[in-house]
């Protein structure tokens, strides 16, 4: 599976968030409404901001993915940013197997420490990779972690299966309905393109 290449195709800013739909209900007597999630916990969104393209292997590499892409259709592996909490050095693997839709892990860590915010690609062999954030953690014991997860699990883990801190992403589409995959490109041959990605589902 391809993997956007982020060294290669630096991009000023990235944005990864969890949308998801809520439902609203009538307003309260007193005090607020409530508000449901109604989502299933939600899917990956990701924008890559002001995208640094000028030279020759730079615009084969953006060429490349961009044609492999095919305007959304066909998916790539986007690299989510696993340095914000220092969870990055974490070697971790499923300490107990977990369900389909599962959002509690346990996961024992032999290397690094497990924060909230943490991000993980566990392996899966059907829907390929997803990422994971760590929301809370329930408890932890000599390195064995219970741990409330965002979104749901995309596929069953088996137990002992291998997690990924280090490098997590998630296979994603091409969201291009304004064509901003195709860059304005500036009179010294470079562009700057910002480029948005949905989490796939196929």
């Amino acid at each position: 599976m391809a993997v956007w290449d982020l060294d290669l195709l630096p991009v000023q800013t990235l944005r990864w968030r969890l949308a998801g739909a809520t439902l609203s209900g009538p307003p309260a007597l007193a005090g607020r409404g409530q508000t449901a999630e109604i989502s299933g916990g939600g899917w990956w969104t990701a924008e890559l901001n002001n995208m640094d393209v000028w030279s020759v292997e730079q615009w084969r590499a953006y060429e490349a993915h961009i044609l492999d892409l095919f305007g959304g259709v066909e998916t790539v592996e986007v690299p989510i940013c696993a340095e914000l909490v220092g969870s990055s050095d974490v070697v971790a693997t499923v300490t107990a197997a977990a369900a389909l839709r599962a959002t509690t892990l346990e996961l024992t860590a032999t290397a690094g420490t497990i924060y909230p915010g943490a991000v993980f690609t566990p392996v899966h062999a059907t829907v390929g990779a997803r990422g994971y954030k760590v929301r809370k953690i329930l408890s932890e014991t000599a390195g064995v972690y219970s741990v409330k997860i965002l979104p749901p699990l995309r596929e069953a883990v088996a137990d002992n299966a291998a997690t990924d801190f280090a490098t997590p992403r998630c296979l994603m589409q091409l969201d291009d309905a304004a064509g901003d995959a195709w860059p304005t490109i500036e009179p010294d041959l470079s562009a700057r393109p910002s480029l948005r990605f949905v989490e796939a589902f196929q």
